[in-house]
């Protein structure tokens, strides 16, 4: 059967084993049949490889190991368990697919598509995201730790009690994200997009948020212990019963920002914007001795 391969790539279906795994080979190799230990050896091509992952999500969960998927479209399909394992998945369209505790390890999926997709519990943690569109996904309790998601689209994402501690978020665009009860510890978050967020109870402790735009931020009883927010926007912020003791906070503008209760004791705060901050509520915020706002 004349046809290209995607890689160069076969995929062998273990009757067995229960998974789908990709061989490192360009032939094509006559399929066995019989029952018992056998396996059947279908050759992977481009236009086909779609169907083979549907046809085979439907009767079990998925498994790939080591196959070139590149810019493929598994637009709104269900790959809900999936367990993918150094996949190539650059720019691959998983838009409004479900992926719901799906695994993700060692996989590459800088450029891809996950807009609106169903994330709930998926583990990527030290998964390649970069530039990936996230926007609007349900990443409910996901598994984001040392995640590369520099420049990644976030944007109305649920990510409430996901796991992003030591993720890679440079510059990606949080704007209007559910972040309730995130951990962010030890996060990079420079030159972010946060505004509007909504970040309840998150954990930001010594998370790195030098520049970010954290303007119009719901970050009630955050904890920012020894975090970096030098020069960040933190206009409008609401900031009551905020934990930031130790935290560097130097030319950061938190101008109309709401400290009620917050504690700022030992943090730095040279060159700090605080015109229209509500500092006198109750009970009033702490601030660092000798600090005259």
């Amino acid at each position: 059967m004349s046809s290209s391969t995607v890689g160069g790539l076969l995929v062998e279906e273990d009757e067995v084993e229960d998974e789908v795994q990709a061989k490192s080979s360009g032939e094509v190799v006559p399929p066995v049949l019989g029952g018992g230990s056998a396996r059947t050896y279908v050759p992977l091509k481009a236009k086909h490889l779609v169907r083979l992952v549907q046809k085979m999500s439907h009767a079990k969960p998925l498994k790939l190991s080591g196959m070139d998927l590149q810019g493929l479209s598994l637009c709104g399909m269900d790959l809900t368990g999936a367990r993918l394992f150094r996949c190539d998945l650059r720019g691959v369209d998983f838009q409004w697919a479900n992926l719901t505790e799906a695994t993700l390890t060692d996989c590459n999926l800088t450029g891809a598509n996950l807009k609106g997709a169903n994330m709930r519990e998926v583990q990527l943690a030290s998964t390649n995201l970069t530039r990936a569109n996230l926007s609007g996904a349900n990443l409910h309790l996901a598994r984001l730790g040392k995640a590369q998601l520099r420049r990644a689209n976030l944007s109305g994402a649920n990510l409430e009690e996901a796991q992003l501690e030591d993720a890679d978020l440079r510059q990606a665009n949080l704007a209007n994200a559910k972040m309730t009860k995130a951990n962010l510890m030890h996060a990079d978050l420079r030159e972010a997009n946060l505004s509007g967020a909504v970040m309840l109870r998150a954990d930001l402790r010594s998370a790195i948020l030098r520049r970010a735009d954290l303007s119009g931020a719901a970050l009630p009883n955050v904890e920012l212990q020894r975090a970096s927010l030098r020069r960040a926007n933190l206009t409008g912020a609401n900031l009551t019963w905020a934990t930031l003791t130790d935290a560097d906070c130097t030319q950061a503008n938190l101008s109309g920002a709401n400290l009620s209760g917050a504690d700022l004791s030992n943090s730095t705060l040279t060159g700090v914007k605080l015109s229209e901050a509500k500092l006198h509520g109750f009970p009033p915020t702490k601030l660092p001795q000798g600090f005259q706002p």
